[in-house]
């Protein structure tokens, strides 16, 4: 119990946090409220499955393998959107790969097209550095 409590407030900490920096870095601070918003009305709707889930646990002779099959095929869309939602441009032959990342070398980058740079402001601090 010891090693448990402080591990589920640690990662629950780390997901929040990743939450709320990606959400900002895919979609910008404009909606940023409204996208939080939708995010934790999800959340609600898919733990209000948790409850039937527990009951088909039960009620079963595998026990919780039926549910966690269910979770798991839940789970492989999202790295679907993570995918798509990453930018892509391997047709530039002048960029530079750094990581998994692929960033432009000429003077013009991303940030130039994001609407909060045309206020002056990088949207974040991650692109501040490139």
């Amino acid at each position: 119990m010891g090693l448990v409590f402080p591990a589920v407030a640690t990662s629950r900490q780390l997901v929040y946090s990743t939450v709320f920096h990606q959400t900002g870095e895919l979609f910008g601070f404009e909606n940023y409220g409204v996208l939080l918003g939708l995010t934790n009305v999800v959340v609600s709707a898919i733990s209000m499955c948790q409850g039937p889930l527990v009951e088909w646990a039960q009620l079963s002779q595998y026990g919780y393998l039926g549910p966690n099959l269910v979770l798991l095929l839940l789970t492989f869309p999202l790295f679907g959107i993570v995918y798509g939602t990453r930018p892509k441009d391997c047709s530039n032959p002048n960029n530079v790969t750094i990581g998994s990342e692929t960033v432009p070398t000429e003077s013009t980058t991303l940030l130039l097209y994001s609407p909060v740079a045309e206020k002056g402001r990088p949207r974040a601090l991650s692109d501040a550095l490139l």
